[in-house]
């Protein structure tokens, strides 16, 4: 659910008096746990070190997955694409900028410019994990098979390393793995194995400590329980989304968590509850995808 990070836990030698002032380990600390937060600080500590430093290279990591948890597409977009062709970058990043301008770019000519990138990303990953073998860069492979449309390979891949490293008590890695075999139970309507996946990542969330990862697991728990009919375990889990979205400051998962509890509450006949909740979203944080449901929901409490 996360991308490769970039990051230093030390400052070496040979960098400048400020970046040696820089406190990486408080910047990473708040990377792990917040976003927002994140983006702030990184925003503030850029202008001190020199571009395309090693420093530069894992604030700029963070920037960009934080953008993208935040659903900042526009200014992701904005990032990625003058970046896109440049083959200079360490290969991490390289991939991380075929990965979220593949993600963010939208338009006529999306799918096909999204594809392209989509393989160079598969095809350095697989490079940098014949160097390097990393259990990691294999959830990242699959994740982006995933976003290639390719769900039973990414499944079976996944389901291999869940089996290998069952043990393995990392709470990152764990969460990555069966968030992703969440996701993709989802989009092979494996209701029951689904279910179980989002449980598991909640478990590993709350062991990260990251509230805008447990807001989103529950968020996306609440969605899959919505598929299987249990319609009161997912009120409950949009709800604490909504809380763990409002602790970490993630205006646009509470956006998403508030639009689809209001549907849901329509669809437990509860309308003037459902317009309740519908009246507390900031559209503006609302992401492309969501804006037919928006206007579904827009129409149908004008005819209340």
């Amino acid at each position: 659910m996360t991308l490769i990070a970039l990051t230093l836990f030390i400052v070496p030698k040979g960098f400048t008096q400020a970046e040696r002032n820089i406190d990486f380990l408080n910047i990473h600390s708040h990377c792990q746990k917040s976003p927002d937060q994140c983006l702030i600080m990184v925003n503030k500590t850029l202008p001190l070190v020199k571009k395309q430093s090693r420093v530069w290279f894992d604030l700029m990591q963070y920037k960009l997955d934080s953008l993208f948890i935040l659903q900042k597409s526009t200014e992701l977009y904005a990032l990625t694409q003058q970046w896109i062709d440049n083959e200079s970058f360490p290969i991490p990043f390289q991939i991380s900028v075929y990965i979220y301008y593949a993600k963010s770019i939208v338009g006529e000519t999306a799918k096909l410019e999204r594809k392209k990138y989509i393989d160079k990303a598969i095809a350095k990953l697989s490079l940098m994990n014949e160097v390097y073998p990393n259990p990691m860069l294999l959830i990242q492979l699959a994740n982006i098979q995933m976003r290639a449309g390719d769900h039973v390979q990414a499944f079976d891949a996944l389901k291999l390393l869940e089996a290998k490293y069952l043990q393995l008590p990392d709470p990152m890695f764990q969460l990555d793995l069966n968030g992703n075999l969440a996701h993709l139970s989802d989009k092979l309507s494996f209701k029951s194995s689904a279910l179980t996946y989002w449980q598991k990542a909640l478990k590993w969330a709350f062991e990260f400590k990251n509230d805008q990862q447990i807001a989103t697991v529950y968020y996306n728990f609440a969605h899959s329980q919505v598929n299987s009919n249990l319609l009161l375990a997912a009120e409950t889990n949009f709800n604490n989304a909504i809380t763990f979205a409002q602790k970490a400051n993630d205006h646009s998962k509470l956006a998403q968590a508030r639009l689809y509890l209001s549907r849901l509450k329509i669809s437990q006949n509860l309308p003037y509850q459902a317009k309740n909740i519908f009246q507390k979203i900031n559209v503006k944080h609302l992401v492309a995808s969501d804006l037919k449901e928006l206007e579904k929901l827009q129409l149908f409490f004008e005819n209340l």
